[in-house]
């Protein structure tokens, strides 16, 4: 991620980040989990300062089998615990 962060700072292309380097690719961290579901039923994603767990809850809503861990200032989880949809609970961990 280190890397990443120093070759393309700032950037959102989806093969500039640190997940695309990881895994050798250009794609987006959605589209190869969408290519290779196993890898998103074990996978764990941490969002650190993560404002109201939106990105969590668009991967949980999209990958239900992969555990989403929220983490922000103590209102802000609360507020993010709060916001959440009604199904996504269980997938979804809020940490201050």
């Amino acid at each position: 991620m280190a890397d990443a962060m120093g070759q393309w700072p700032n950037s959102e292309e989806n093969d500039e980040t640190g997940f695309a380097l990881a895994n050798d690719s250009n794609k987006s961290m959605f589209d190869i989990f969408a290519d290779h579901p196993d890898r998103a039923e074990k996978a764990t994603m941490v969002d650190v300062g993560g404002s109201h767990g939106s990105v969590a809850v668009t991967i949980a809503e999209r990958f239900p089998n992969m555990t989403c861990i929220f983490r922000d200032l103590l209102d802000v989880v609360a507020e993010g615990e709060a916001q959440l949809p009604s199904g996504l609970g269980g997938g979804i961990t809020f940490m201050a």
